[in-house]
């Protein structure tokens, strides 16, 4: 009887002690394989927004001069080599596609018409749309162009060698100013060197004349220098407002 007891009593010993080392076990290796407490990652700090950067646009507007030749009033200049000079102020607006926008203002330096008319002085105002037809280099334009004017006549009228009986209408000796308006239609030629353009044209003018009748009232010839001018665009920025009362709120 002492016996089985003692071996009862072995048993629960060695049950007892087998529990131990399998918890002693089972916490070293949960020990060994229990995961490290990693760091968190230092939080990445946002990268501010650039500035707002303005937005360039350009558009093709162009000024410039040049000179201007025409045979001014072709029925009644019958002298030859006698075309009128003159100072031409143009510009141009458009172009990116297929069509431009132009103005023209001619101012002619006094020539005379002998011997009927003196000291004849012209002036004309103009608008042209123009036709691009670009050529393979992307610098050169071809631009065809029809349009009107407004053009201003004023000399001194002799009535002599009158052939077209102008004095049933304007008084002899004395001083006559006219105006008409014109169709012109022509054509021009441009190559560009950066912001500089090189341009040179030739048109005719059709008007009413005097003594009725529609007919060719002269030709011109011009010659000069365009700048192109960019216009800069800001982008408009909206800058929201501040919540101030939130802003209190945080600080409370």
């Amino acid at each position: 009887m002492l016996r089985l007891k003692k071996t009862y009593l072995l048993t629960f010993l060695c049950i007892l002690t087998s529990i131990c080392i399998s918890a002693n076990s089972f916490d070293s290796d949960t020990l060994k394989r229990k995961p490290r407490p990693t760091r968190p990652s230092p939080r990445a700090k946002p990268i501010p927004d650039p500035k707002p950067k303005q937005e360039a646009r350009e558009t093709k507007f162009e000024v410039g001069a040049g000179m201007m030749g025409s045979v001014l009033y072709l029925s009644r200049n019958i002298k030859q080599k006698n075309d009128a000079k003159g100072l031409a102020i143009v510009a141009n607006y458009g172009g990116q596609k297929l069509y431009r926008l132009s103005v023209q203002y001619t101012h002619y330096f006094p020539i005379n018409i002998e011997p009927t008319w003196y000291s004849v002085k012209a002036n004309t105002i103009e608008a042209n749309l123009e036709v691009i037809a670009r050529f393979n280099n992307q610098h050169t334009k071809l631009y065809p162009f029809a349009g009107f004017s407004y053009n201003t006549f004023k000399g001194y009228f002799t009535g002599d060698d009158d052939y077209l009986n102008l004095r049933e209408k304007y008084k002899a000796h004395s001083t006559i100013q006219s105006s008409w308006l014109g169709l012109n239609i022509g054509t021009g030629i441009e190559h560009t060197f950066g912001p500089i353009v090189l341009y040179g044209d030739y048109k005719m003018r059709v008007g009413k004349e005097s003594t009725g009748g529609f007919n060719i009232m002269d030709v011109c010839y011009s010659a000069g220098i365009r700048i192109k001018i960019s216009v800069i665009t800001l982008k408009p920025v909206h800058i929201a407002p501040s919540n101030r009362y939130k802003h209190y709120r945080s600080n409370v």
